[in-house]
């Protein structure tokens, strides 16, 4: 299905990076006692602070040892992370707030940055593919293969709106009114990502181009990976298929012939 461009998608800020481990702050002396900076007659005097010279060394971890409980008052643990206090991750995200009472935690809430390997240059048939230098050794071996997959981004269908959508209407005779997402290859998902398969005509790893015998993306949609296809992998020899769509084509090439303007509903529109 081909897309139009549009304004790229808005992507959160990334929490700033943090250490794994902080030092804390000591814990004050009790009222009434005060700092010795030396030690007690007949004690061995303290290595010097590297912190400075009235705060104590952190231990191996980056954990204060707790200042001394005043009389009668039982010693704390000393914190261990994990178990009382939380530690933030050593890559940098921070660990969610618990939630308001009544409120469901969402099942997930992390956000991925894509880097595009290239963009369709033209579409059609043929159609030519224009890969990075970054990535164009990337394209070794894939010369020896007939057909290649290719993901790439429905720009046009990138807004808050499209990617909010769990169902929509299916454009095909015969077909339930509306149909989950998933259950679709419809541009208008929570991540517009497509998939096309296309039969590979050349290769040119130094200028970083593939040219495809078709692809239906529209010229400037941004290219996230290629895979080469493998039968072992990619074909299932008996699938099932809803009934409405069973006597499509069997392949990609006899798909090449098929009257697909008869199989769409007349005038359709999302």
């Amino acid at each position: 299905m081909a897309n139009k461009n549009s304004e790229p998608s808005a992507c959160g800020q990334s929490t700033p990076a943090r250490l794994p481990y902080c030092p804390e702050q000591l814990a004050p002396s009790p009222p009434g006692q005060e700092k010795s900076a030396l030690s007690p007659p007949g004690q061995k005097k303290s290595a010097p602070s590297v912190l400075g010279p009235e705060e104590p060394a952190s231990s191996p971890i980056g954990l204060e040892e707790p200042a001394s409980s005043p009389p009668g008052q039982k010693k704390s643990t000393p914190s261990v992370p994990g178990l009382e206090e939380p530690v933030s991750s050593p890559i940098g995200l921070e660990e969610p707030a618990p939630f308001p009472p009544g409120q469901k935690e969402p099942v997930l809430q992390n956000e991925f940055v894509l880097r595009p390997v290239g963009q369709v240059k033209t579409s059609g048939s043929p159609a030519l593919l224009q890969i990075t230098p970054a990535f164009a050794p990337a394209l070794l071996g894939l010369e020896e293969y007939s057909h290649v997959q290719v993901l790439w981004w429905f720009d046009g269908t990138d807004t808050p709106q499209n990617c909010a959508r769990t169902l929509v209407r299916c454009p095909y005779v015969g077909a339930p009114e509306k149909l989950g997402v998933f259950a679709t290859r419809s541009p208008f998902r929570p991540n517009p990502i497509a998939l096309s398969c296309a039969r590979i005509l050349s290769i040119d790893q130094e200028n970083g181009q593939v040219a495809l015998d078709a692809f239906d993306a529209e010229p400037g949609s941004f290219v996230l990976d290629l895979k080469p296809y493998a039968p072992s992998s990619d074909r299932v020899q008996s699938p099932s298929v809803p009934a409405w769509s069973a006597h499509w084509p069997a392949s990609l090439e006899a798909s090449e012939s098929f009257d697909w303007e008869r199989e769409t509903v007349p005038d359709f529109h999302q």
